[in-house]
């Protein structure tokens, strides 16, 4: 058999010494660095570029929240909590999970309820375990987010939120001045990919990547697990 793999060096496993760091420019929420490297010969330096945020004090940033809605007395179908937040980096509503800051003195269980609540109006009544009976904690590790320009990371949290609760029937958002948020809420069925597709172009949302991964493993899920 041919093979037509091109033959490059293979890496080595032990990352280069970083020699230097330097702040280039720092706003309010964001700052650039210049981070410069050895390469594997230790002969020459390359320097990255890369974004911090000016909060950050800790291995991650902030918490998103995937928001099952439920209705055990009702029986109505299950939904998936989304909300087009409007982005100002690419001047449109985005369509993603509801997300936020944590500060230091809140834990990631309490600020993620904080920032659904926040953004949603919905109250959670239960944290999920990521996958059930495998002693996956009810809490991700730490998700980078774009680790080729930034260092910001993240967690991921699964809450189910009873709709037939009268805390969940009249809800309202507690938004701040600066942020525009649309609710949407999509029915959980086999036609989820469709429905977020369709919602998407009429009202001519980007889809953030997550929110896209997730729904397509949901939908090739049903057809590559037996």
């Amino acid at each position: 058999m041919n093979d037509f793999s091109p033959r490059k060096r293979t890496p080595s496993l032990e990352k280069s010494p970083r020699i230097n760091t330097q702040q280039v420019f720092s706003g309010k929420w964001l700052k650039l660095n210049l981070a410069e490297y050895l390469d594997q010969n230790n002969s020459s330096s390359s320097t990255y570029e890369y974004i911090e945020r000016t909060t950050k004090k800790r291995d991650f940033d902030g918490v998103y929240v995937v928001g099952i809605l439920k209705f055990p007395i009702s029986k109505k179908p299950s939904k998936l909590i989304l909300e087009a937040n409007f982005r100002p980096p690419i001047d449109k509503y985005v369509l993603e999970f509801p997300a936020g800051m944590i500060e230091m003195e809140d834990d990631c269980l309490g600020g993620a309820v904080r920032e659904l609540k926040e953004e949603t109006g919905y109250t959670p009544s239960k944290i999920l375990e990521i996958v059930k009976n495998e002693g996956m904690l009810q809490v991700s590790p730490t998700l980078c987010i774009d680790p080729w320009k930034s260092n910001d990371c993240e967690l991921m949290i699964i809450v189910e939120v009873d709709g037939d609760d009268e805390v969940n029937k009249d809800v309202k958002q507690d938004l701040e001045a600066t942020e525009h948020i649309i609710v949407h809420l999509v029915d959980l069925t086999p036609n989820l990919w469709r429905d977020v597709m369709t919602l998407s172009k009429e009202k001519d949302y980007v889809i953030v990547s997550k929110l896209y991964s997730f729904i397509t493993g949901l939908t090739l899920g049903r057809r590559l697990i037996s």
